[in-house]
């Protein structure tokens, strides 16, 4: 487990624990990937403000995310077993390095089984989705010096 630290006073393995205990689906807190299988539920988490986001969160009712974008137009995905980690393992990687190389990909995914597909096509989408975030931000760069 990747955790940005334990409640005050509470040591790592109980918070390891009561996670465990939870799990729903995959999750980023404090934009930190937790790797398990599935996540975990809010509530396990004391609401002291931090920041946990599921693969529901991604998306808007009417657009996906461009990680999801990626996901789709690639054809990376077909059961949707692994669909939610391994596109939480992939924001998590591309927030901390829009620039991975094919082994720091498969690093960032290991952590995730896929039954389906294989890798080849996952590892495309997060190059793809990569391309598409460093563009988004040269576009946002341009405007503020513009």
């Amino acid at each position: 487990l990747l955790l940005s630290g334990a409640d005050r006073g509470e040591a790592v393995s109980q918070v390891i624990q009561r996670v465990l205990h939870a799990i729903s689906r995959p999750s980023l807190i404090e934009g930190r990937e937790l790797s398990v299988s599935c996540s975990i539920g809010v509530s396990v988490f004391p609401r002291d403000g931090r920041d946990v986001q599921t693969i529901e969160g991604l998306a808007t009712p009417d657009r996906l995310h461009p990680i999801q974008k990626c996901f789709e137009e690639c054809a990376s995905l077909q059961c949707g077993f692994c669909g939610p980690g391994v596109i939480m393992s992939s924001k998590a990687l591309l927030d901390a390095n829009p620039n991975p190389s094919i082994a720091e990909i498969r690093d960032a995914l290991a952590g995730n089984l896929c039954r389906c597909t294989g890798y080849t096509k996952m590892i495309e989408a997060v190059q793809e989705s990569a391309k598409t975030t460093r563009g988004t931000l040269a576009r946002r760069t341009a405007k503020v010096k513009g």
